[in-house]
């Protein structure tokens, strides 16, 4: 089992991007600032089909305010987030570009511009742009979340490029920041596990849980770490709460059925999480590999 889980450790692995959150409570009294409520009016629809998931609604109000008003950073940045959700990669680095153009210091557009370079594979543009982030971050007055996300994003690239003893600083530099937000744990706890730190892994895991419901991904990854050490009741429980969060999260199936067959549960049992794993990826080839074995038997 131990052989099947280092092969196939990193496509198993669920990921965490770290947005910055766009606005979601309009702060601001642009009726002070001389704007029309036309702006307001435009700006507040969009957060509220961007809360809804109705991202293609949300862009065609962020569009309409920045028509009334063109010099909003925060405007801009919200349209840059639907768009990336829309798979509109262009516009949406058009737009943290004018976001950037608008305000030159606004940490939150480099962050989520970053994560845009990182997802189309510009890995050095995306650690640039993270930098900034960093660098224009206001240590005064700033969220201290905004800030451990970005040396989060910044540890993912470095692990991406094997560059691990930076992957660890950053990682390190995020849960020392004394964040509150949970994800910023979760995700340095899958990282440590990984790399077989499983002690810290698991205190970084408790502490997100502490603040927050584990999410699908964060259920997936710690209990993969614990039927990694063989912990096969704490980790097969956790797979089981991640397929009830989410039922679609193919690798959980997959671990429960790679783990039934080196516990020697009956056959029928195995091909239940074979046929479950492969209804939501059919052509992931370790579940192939692992039907052909169960088949032979």
């Amino acid at each position: 089992l131990m052989r099947i889980w280092k092969k196939n450790k990193k496509e198993l692995a669920v990921p965490t991007l770290l947005f910055f959150i766009p606005l979601v409570v309009f702060n601001f009294n642009y009726f002070d600032l001389g704007q029309s409520s036309d702006f307001q009016i435009h700006f507040n629809n969009g957060i509220k089909y961007e809360q809804l998931g109705d991202y293609a609604k949300a862009e065609e109000e962020y569009i309409l305010a920045e028509q009334v008003f063109p010099y909003s950073a925060s405007l801009v940045n919200n349209l840059g987030f639907v768009q990336y959700r829309l798979g509109k990669y262009d516009k949406s680095a058009e737009s943290y570009e004018r976001a950037i153009k608008n305000q030159s210091d606004f940490a939150p557009a480099y962050n989520n511009y970053g994560l845009l370079m990182q997802q189309v594979g510009k890995k050095d543009s995306a650690i640039t742009l993270f930098k900034k982030a960093v660098e224009y971050h206001d240590y005064e007055n700033g969220e201290i979340n905004d800030l451990g996300r970005v040396y989060g994003n910044i540890a993912d690239i470095y692990e991406q490029q094997q560059l691990l003893d930076s992957s660890f600083e950053y990682h390190f530099k995020a849960v020392s920041t004394k964040v509150t937000h949970w994800k910023v744990y979760s995700k340095a706890a899958a990282f440590y596990a990984r790399y077989e730190q499983y002690e810290l892994s698991d205190s970084l895991f408790i502490r997100a849980r502490r603040l927050h419901d584990l999410d699908a991904g964060d259920l997936f990854n710690w209990g993969l770490s614990n039927i990694e050490r063989k912990q096969y009741s704490f980790g097969l429980s956790k797979m089981f709460k991640a397929v009830k969060t989410d039922p679609s999260l193919y690798q959980a199936y997959y671990v429960i059925a790679v783990s039934y067959e080196q516990n020697e549960f009956p056959k029928d049992s195995i091909m239940k999480y074979i046929d479950l794993t492969m209804q939501y990826n059919p052509t992931f080839q370790p579940i192939i590999d692992l039907k052909n074995r169960v088949m032979k038997k």
